[in-house]
């Protein structure tokens, strides 16, 4: 739990490390359908043996009573590669209960001072990210129970610029530009 001026924030947990599929600006999309906005932050082995233990404490203090079989169940997803990520997940928005108006969330993007970066910036794969969220656990049954972690905000520490089209132009070695332009492909990974 963090304290802000006396005020206990209770389940916020943050997480730094580099971004993967970053959707903060645009929403990630499953079978063409909006989901909502979501990162992934690249993790060590250490970093997930702690939140794993972290979470486990949790909800043994939470559910101790209650019969569970299997681990706890986390947003980890394993990339291709093999390299784990963590994954933090909100909503699109929400319908204001007094006008039953919906209301776009829109997810704060900062730099490493905490000033909002522009919104046109988008984070790509690489980019060095403190990603900030609220956790909820959950035990729906003896099999179906852990934790989900909901997005709040990212703070970008070093930005790897997405390039929609994965594109780069190359240089000479000088430094001019040939004049053909030759393109080549970056490492970004198309959304």
């Amino acid at each position: 739990m963090g304290n802000l001026g006396g005020i206990k924030l209770k389940n916020k947990i943050s997480f730094t490390g580099s971004s993967l599929w970053a959707f903060v600006r645009q929403p990630e999309k499953y079978k063409g359908k909006e989901v909502g906005y979501s990162i992934q932050v690249a993790l060590t082995e250490e970093q997930i043996a702690k939140i794993k233990q972290f979470f486990q404490e949790r909800f043994e203090e939470d559910f101790g009573d209650k019969k569970c079989s299997g681990e706890i169940s986390l947003p980890i997803k394993e990339q291709k590669d093999g390299t784990q990520a963590i994954k933090l997940r909100t909503s699109l928005g929400f319908t204001d209960k007094m006008t039953n108006e919906f209301k776009n969330r829109v997810i704060p993007v900062l730099d490493k001072y905490g000033v909002p970066l522009p919104p046109e910036t988008l984070v790509g794969n690489g980019s060095l990210v403190t990603a900030s969220g609220t956790y909820k656990l959950f035990y729906d049954n003896a099999t179906k129970w852990g934790v989900r972690i909901y997005l709040d905000a990212v703070k970008v520490s070093e930005l790897v610029t997405y390039d929609p089209y994965g594109l780069t132009f190359d240089e000479k070695p000088d430094g001019e530009e040939d004049e053909k332009g030759t393109v080549k492909q970056t490492n970004e990974a198309d959304f």
